[in-house]
């Protein structure tokens, strides 16, 4: 990346992205991209373009400024009105603002994307380089939900050439295999760059001891991510059906999708009544791994993971995943003693995994969330992944 810009002052980049802080709804992608800024602002500035207030919400968040940049954490945010997310608004904006590069962190965004890709096509603004980075959007899970209107815009886009000269970000090699699938991308066109893990986190590891749960008759089970078809929270639902034991099924995320969450509640009131399901609403990030270390299983069959900040945030607080195998990027936590992997095809295995997790006796379960603990630092560190970043 770095040797495309300027070599004279630090390079900025501008990033485009459809919510950013003080939201937290918008998920992985939001943590994505602030974890990024929070690593690599000695070697970059950058400006963020986006929404001002939280995903599905009608409020603005409280404080912010309007027509002029913000300092938010290690970036300056210019947060738009919905009056002034428009064509014609944007140009001007990226036709004011100094920048190298740009970036952006979505496939399908009608605005945060398609709008500024068309200014760059149509030559309304400078032809400098840009980044798109799908976030997991063409990967499998993602891209089957509404198959037709997605598969039907890609061969247009591949017609028009839309999205050709840009530079492709993947977040792992899964990624990356999906663009050269979709959407015919060269090999020398693709930036793999792992994703980064929180740093505030990351700080506080080496200190941290594991929670000591009090001793229950009931194996205390979390769903916490966006309740999203991708996200697969049916399927756990109906891995606690089959399993049909005395535990407790706790849900967390925003209802993204109403539909779906309709569908998952049928799901629910078919679940034998000796298990207590309870759907506990969004959490705010800094409340996350605190939630995370009073249960004895993250429960986490997702279709498709870019990433995976929220089984992080749950090895960080020493609970054990057990994660659908093939779809994220930690397969290897059941080699490591941190967690288990089970196929989608396969959802006995799942309940089975989880009834022996039932049978172990309460201090193994404990020794293991000390094994966590105390391996997960070395486990998320990795000096190369900052280097992809940055390169």
């Amino acid at each position: 990346m770095q040797s495309t810009l300027k070599k004279n002052k630090k390079p900025i980049i501008l990033i485009f992205i459809a919510n950013y802080l003080p939201g937290f709804k918008y998920g992985g992608i939001l943590v994505t991209v602030s974890n990024t800024i929070d690593y690599l602002n000695k070697e970059f500035e950058f400006k963020i373009i986006t929404r001002d207030r939280d995903l599905n919400s009608r409020k603005p968040y409280e404080g912010i400024i309007y027509d002029e940049w913000q300092n938010v954490g290690n970036a300056k945010v210019r947060y738009l009105k919905p009056k002034d997310i428009n064509f014609k608004y944007l140009i001007s904006l990226i036709r004011d603002t100094d920048y190298d590069l740009i970036q952006l962190n979505s496939f399908f965004d009608s605005i945060f994307t398609l709008k500024v890709v068309l200014a760059k096509k149509l030559k309304l603004v400078s032809d400098k380089p840009m980044i798109i980075a799908p976030r997991g959007e063409l990967m499998e899970g993602d891209f089957n939900k509404k198959f037709l209107k997605k598969f039907l815009f890609v061969k247009l886009a591949l017609f028009t050439g839309f999205y050709d000269k840009l530079i492709w970000q993947a977040s792992n090699k899964l990624e990356s295999q999906s663009f050269k699938k979709i959407m015919n991308v060269k090999s020398d066109s693709v930036s793999i760059a792992l994703d980064l893990p929180t740093k505030k986190y990351l700080n506080k590891i080496s200190n941290k001891k594991p929670v000591r749960l009090i001793k229950s008759d009931k194996l205390k089970i979390v769903f916490l991510n966006r309740l999203t078809r991708e996200k697969n929270l049916d399927y756990a639902l109906k891995i606690i059906k089959r399993l049909g034991e005395n535990v407790i099924f706790d849900i967390y995320g925003p209802k993204q999708d109403k539909k779906y969450w309709s569908e998952c509640e049928d799901i629910i009131k078919g679940v034998d009544k000796i298990t207590e399901i309870a759907y506990k609403g969004s959490l705010p990030p800094n409340k996350v791994i605190e939630t995370f270390s009073g249960y004895d299983l993250f429960l986490h069959p997702t279709k498709v993971e870019n990433y995976g900040h929220t089984i992080v945030e749950s090895l960080i607080a020493g609970t054990p995943v057990l994660i659908s195998k093939g779809t994220t990027q930690w397969d290897k936590i059941e080699d490591e003693g941190m967690g288990w992997v089970a196929s989608l095809s396969d959802i006995d295995l799942f309940v089975k995994k989880i009834k022996r997790l039932m049978n172990e006796d309460f201090e193994i379960r404990f020794k293991r969330r000390e094994i966590i603990c105390s391996k997960i630092k070395d486990f998320l560190i990795n000096p190369d992944i900052l280097k992809q970043n940055i390169d």
